[in-house]
């Protein structure tokens, strides 16, 4: 063989295979293919979920939605009797609940204490519930050398709901616009009035080894509905929408709620731009609905609403 024919066949034999690539090559573009196939299948289930789902809601064409209430005002509650308009079998259900019975007046809860005309006895005192001609519940307080004394309950709190008895407390809405607790209590459990110590703020039933003057935390009346800086204050769990203010042009206090209930609103917030957006032709179809369903929120969250009084002591 020539020289010249050997070297062709030698460059014959270092040729590649066609279509042949290095190793290297090969592991590049399957990489390059794979991630492409990734993205177009991420692309894919991107744009078919977004297809399914539905528009999300706006606003009512031609319609003003209130703003958010940042800092609720006592005019921003509207009451149960309102929510039951629209949510009647909710209000039956909560209408028959411990919270629907916690409280109001005597002649529209359930009064559960005494008022038999049986006195109570202090060593310095006597202090008999009882009713007037008008059925209204009140307490006479008699003390030798002092003018006998008639407090009218005019609010009722607790219906000896509690697991294990239960107690109801009762209030009297004195000349200067507080109103007050009265320190005699009435226990379902044991039968029996009771009254808290001044001395170790312990509760006890009524004896005539008490002193009313001297021995009662709670005599004369200084605990009143409300937050007032001024007074020792009833917890405000005990109500719905409670509020007290000093009035200076009328010289005494402005003390408002609600209701001695707890109400819808005392879990669920203020109503009334709730109220208003629903109201108007075409709600359905607006995402904020000016309340947020207890539903939706988170277990701990739920658990937040409950302990804003089940947790304050």
């Amino acid at each position: 063989m020539s020289r010249k024919k050997k070297k062709r066949t030698e460059s014959v034999g270092r040729e590649k295979p066609s279509g042949a690539q290095p190793p290297r090559s090969r592991l590049v573009l399957f990489s390059v293919g794979i991630g492409a196939l990734i993205v177009l299948g991420l692309l894919a289930w991107h744009f078919t979920k977004r297809a399914e789902k539905p528009a999300a809601p706006t606003q009512m064409s031609g319609s003003s939605v209130p703003g958010p209430i940042t800092k609720p005002e006592f005019q921003d509650f509207v009451g149960s009797e309102t929510c039951a308009k629209c949510h009647q079998k909710e209000y039956d259900l909560w209408n028959a609940s411990t919270h629907g019975r916690a409280g109001g007046t005597p002649a529209n809860t359930k009064v559960i204490a005494h008022f038999d005309g049986q006195p109570l006895r202090f060593r310095d005192a006597t202090v008999t519930p009882t009713t007037n001609a008008n059925g209204q519940c009140l307490f006479v307080l008699e003390s030798p050398g002092v003018p006998k004394l008639e407090i009218t309950a005019d609010a009722v709190v607790g219906g000896g709901h509690m697991f294990g008895g239960g107690t109801q407390s009762f209030f009297h809405k004195f000349a200067d616009g507080t109103v007050r607790f009265l320190p005699f209590d009435f226990s379902r459990q044991k039968n029996v009035w009771f009254v808290q110590l001044r001395k170790n703020m312990t509760w006890v039933p009524v004896s005539s080894d008490l002193s009313l003057e001297m021995d009662l935390a709670n005599w004369p009346p200084h605990r009143v509905l409300g937050t007032l800086s001024e007074f020792s204050n009833c917890q405000n769990c005990h109500g719905s929408q409670i509020t007290a203010r000093y009035e200076p042009n009328a010289h005494k206090y402005d003390t408002r709620y609600e209701t001695l209930r707890i109400n819808c609103e005392s879990c669920h917030g203020p109503a009334k731009r709730h109220l208003e957006i629903v109201s108007q032709p075409g709600f359905e179809r607006v995402q904020d609905i000016g309340m947020r369903p207890l539903a939706t929120v988170a277990k701990d969250e739920s658990l937040m609403v409950c302990f804003q009084c089940h947790a304050t002591k």
